[in-house]
């Protein structure tokens, strides 16, 4: 169970935080920096009183097939995420997919990181650490060893974390997502996902029969990475029904793991969803998960969210100029102090969904019509009914 601290209306905050600063630009710029110019490595920068740390999303996964599922126990890690460690009887340990943990030992044991982590930690108030797609595994990683550092050491240090991910596989298992979220470290997280992008879901299906395909697809985005032209040029990426069959496949997993709320590879953090009304950002697992599922099957794309994953850079500028507008379909609303209300308007256009409103004593009242089928959505679940409801919140 996720602890009350998870709250929406605090993932609105980050995400409205994160969209109206510098810090999402610069990010994605850092990351496109170190895609074409550092494969297989990291960029570094220092604007103010902000060091960046920014990785590659070109890796190669300890050499494996991009299907490569087995997870690992972090205590394996010489204490480096010893905080994460602890767990209460009966509980499975912390555990993260082995590939990208052994990409992170490798991004450590750098000198050169170790030089330059030192260097911005010393200068900075705050750092942000960032990566896209396997990169912001390592990101996630990275900024999980500096936050265990720094609640380890004993002077309290007043440096602020925030990891930023484009189109991050999932890490870890739920227990790392549990632990995370104990340690109150769950506001540190922002994951940017498009909403048709296969790469965040991948994980959660067995991808040993595709082991050929995704080779090609690893090899596809990459290249695209290092040249964004790529993308553009190379317009048959795989035959449209092997896409459509991938697709398909990895729905129908998304799909049962929503459902079952349960599954080998689980999210933790904030996810920021991004579509082509506007831009949702969610702090609960569960929801996490459904909106996963629900994003991916209202796609009515031919693409199969193959090419999505090489194109953040197209939406970055949209998202910072346009989260957290004020406006819904019967007309524009102001909002006095909250951003609860402003961010239920905003997830509900983000689906192509209306809403009506009513305020009695205090307690919001919306009802959601979508015609076939009706979407609930509040600070603990995301539920689908087949009939009219109702979300109230009383202050």
């Amino acid at each position: 169970m996720e602890a009350e601290t998870a709250l929406f209306e605090s993932s609105g905050m980050l995400a409205t935080f994160v969209a109206s600063s510098p810090f999402l630009t610069e990010s994605w710029r850092l990351c496109s920096l170190a895609n074409t110019t550092a494969p297989e490595s990291f960029v570094t920068d220092h604007i103010g009183t902000t060091g960046y740390i920014a990785f590659s999303g070109i890796q190669n996964v300890c050499g494996s097939d991009p299907g490569f599922r087995n997870l690992v126990q972090m205590d394996c890690t010489d204490g480096l995420f010893a905080p994460l460690l602890r767990r209460g009887e009966g509980e499975d340990p912390a555990m993260v997919h082995a590939g990208f943990l052994h990409l992170f030992h490798t991004v450590y044991s750098c000198p050169r990181f170790q030089s330059e982590a030192l260097a911005i930690m010393q200068k900075s108030k705050s750092i942000i650490i960032t990566g896209h797609s396997v990169g912001g595994t390592t990101a996630s990683l990275v900024s999980l060893w500096l936050l265990s550092y720094l609640q380890q050491t004993s002077i309290s240090s007043p440096l602020s974390i925030l990891c930023i991910t484009f189109g991050s596989p999932l890490l870890g298992n739920e227990s790392l997502s549990r632990a995370i979220l104990h340690k109150k470290w769950s506001g540190n997280f922002c994951h940017v996902v498009l909403g048709n992008d296969i790469v965040p879901r991948l994980l959660f299906a067995p991808l040993e029969s595709f082991t050929s395909q995704l080779h090609f697809l690893l090899q596809y985005w990459q290249m695209s990475m290092a040249s964004p032209h790529f993308a553009e040029l190379n317009t048959q990426v795989l035959a449209k029904e092997v896409k459509a069959e991938l697709f398909l496949f990895v729905l129908a997993h998304v799909g049962e793991s929503a459902r079952a709320e349960r599954s080998s590879y689980w999210p933790f953090g904030n996810y920021l969803f991004c579509s082509d009304e506007g831009e949702i950002c969610v702090d609960n697992a569960k929801a996490t998960v459904k909106m996963l599922r629900f994003m991916f099957r209202m796609s009515e794309s031919g693409d199969y969210g193959i090419k999505e994953h090489v194109k953040y850079g197209d939406w970055v500028e949209k998202v910072s100029s346009r989260f957290m507008t004020r406006r819904v379909v019967e007309g524009e609303r102001e909002y006095s102090e909250s951003s609860y209300e402003a961010g239920l308007d905003l997830a509900l256009q983000s689906c192509g969904i209306s809403r009506q409103v009513w305020v009695v004593r205090g307690s919001v009242y919306i009802y959601i019509s979508t015609g076939k089928r009706f979407l609930l959505l509040c600070r603990k679940e995301l539920l689908f009914q087949e009939q009219l409801v109702c979300i109230s919140r009383t202050r």
